[in-house]
């Protein structure tokens, strides 16, 4: 219980998930809009990688229903919300936030999305329903983070899971009672292990939570109950997958909506489809070969300084699937200075084994520093150090704080809608790119969710390159 309130965390959180305006102002709109584009273009991308692929084929034996799923056939809520979930995660090319340290719109667009299109929802309640989802993540994310990371879950799954529950119960307009129920019975499902990172599994994690959070919702909306302590009480989501030192949920009741998470932390969308771990080197890498006109043929040694929590992450020096080529230091750094690019189609499977890329990859290392922020600072200034060492004997270093499209540098409108024409190109033919960006770009409020999932299930019905992994 908090004591300003007498009410628990999850208390808390359901009332004011449940009761909170429906009627946004324009800057949480846009950014939610935003992240519906950079979603249905990952999903667009991912959905031909192996682990969708074979979601699609296990659902598609368990019945039919309402709800489009992307390059597959309509199924009902809960499986469309697993299979976009894990193809919208497919390629890590989804966006990240600060908070909760996950990947929030992999799991609540595919989730929303879902329900909305089976309930016949409108584009507006889309909307409200992200920016409600989202701030549930970014409050739970604020109480056990950066410690419930650091233990090894992986937030996508776990702290996603109890987002969707709300931005789903959001859509069911549960009432307070209900949406704590619903964000109540989520915590049980809320599992999700980086051990996973690097396998097809990792992706699955986002469609798990999201499928998860629904079915929460959906139980809650008939009378469904669980414990009003699942956040914060003596065995509770707060006190088993945090640690001692968690911030935990001091002063929520103050902090919720005020402001938005949306407007006060942002998203980060990925320029790059690998772990976002990444990011900060990779910009450097490719500013460094861009001023100096680079050749890899010339580059000896390149040493990455960068946060040990991040390396971590990075554990694959010698990847021998794309998947753990995607939490790769070396492969990625060697493609960035090989290429002048990271793309889609470096993770391919033959891509692996390019030789200009295998000879650059033993001269990349990684060094990691230990944080120097206190427990519990989600937005530390630690950034990425990359430097070149060359043939000649000259040294080249770049230092990069917040990599291009994170939350402190965000994309523009016309580079989010390019990343979008890049990810349709997997799936589309070339004639319907721009029509996608039409209906993408420019949503009626008033449109219901699906007319729109249903064109863009058209549209899906290409067949991309899988990779193999």
């Amino acid at each position: 219980m908090t004591q300003a309130t007498g009410l628990s965390a999850l208390g808390l959180l359901s009332r004011w998930a449940a009761g909170c305006v429906r009627q946004h102002e324009s800057e949480p709109i846009d950014r939610a809009h935003a992240a519906l584009i950079d979603t249905l273009g990952c999903m667009l991308a991912g959905a031909n990688e192996q682990a969708p692929r074979k979601v699609r084929a296990t659902i598609s034996a368990w019945g039919a229903g309402s709800s489009s799923v992307v390059a597959g056939s309509a199924a009902p809520a809960p499986w469309a919300a697993l299979a976009n979930g894990t193809a919208a995660h497919a390629l890590d090319f989804d966006d990240n936030d600060i908070p909760a340290a996950s990947h929030p719109s992999a799991v609540l667009v595919p989730a929303i999305l879902a329900l909305a299109e089976a309930q016949d929802r409108r584009m507006e309640d889309v909307f409200d329903a992200y920016i409600v989802g989202l701030e549930v993540m970014a409050r739970v994310g604020e109480a056990v983070n950066m410690g419930h990371y650091a233990k090894g879950w992986h937030a996508t799954a776990t702290i996603g899971g109890l987002g969707a529950a709300a931005a789903c119960g959001r859509l069911l307009e549960l009432d307070a009672a209900q949406m704590g129920a619903a964000i109540s019975i989520a915590t049980s499902s809320a599992s999700g292990y980086q051990s996973q990172f690097g396998t097809m599994t990792k992706p699955l994690h986002a469609g798990l939570a999201a499928k998860n959070g629904l079915i929460a919702a959906s139980l809650a909306a008939q009378g469904l109950r669980g414990s009003d302590e699942a956040l914060d009480g003596a065995a509770s989501f707060l006190t088993l997958l945090a640690d001692k030192e968690a911030p935990g949920f001091h002063d929520l009741a103050q902090r919720l909506g005020n402001p938005l998470a949306i407007t006060h932390y942002g998203l980060s969308v990925k320029r790059y489809p690998c772990c976002y771990y990444l990011a900060r080197s990779l910009d450097a890498v490719l500013s460094l070969r861009s001023a100096h006109n680079l050749s890899p043929s010339k580059v000896t040694a390149v040493v990455i300084t960068m946060l040990d929590r991040n390396a971590g992450i990075l554990r694959y020096p010698q990847p021998q699937s794309v998947d753990e080529a995607r939490f790769s230091a070396p492969y990625c750094v060697a493609v960035a200075l090989e290429t002048g690019a990271v793309r889609v189609s470096d993770f391919r499977l033959g891509a692996l084994s390019r030789p200009g890329i295998m000879a650059l990859m033993p001269r990349i290392q990684l060094k990691p520093y230990a944080s120097r922020a206190a427990s519990g600072e989600l937005s530390a200034n630690e950034p990425d150090t990359v430097e070149i060492q060359l043939a000649s004997g000259e040294q080249l270093s770049k230092t990069v704080a917040s990599a291009y499209g994170s939350a402190r540098d965000p994309l523009s409108r016309a580079d989010l809608l390019d990343k979008f024409r890049d990810c349709a190109r997997v799936s589309l033919p070339p004639a319907q790119i721009e029509k996608a960006v039409q209906i993408v770009s420019n949503p009626d409020l008033s449109q219901p969710v699906r007319s729109v999932m249903r064109i863009l299930q058209l549209f899906s019905s290409g067949s991309g390159e899988p990779s193999a992994g």
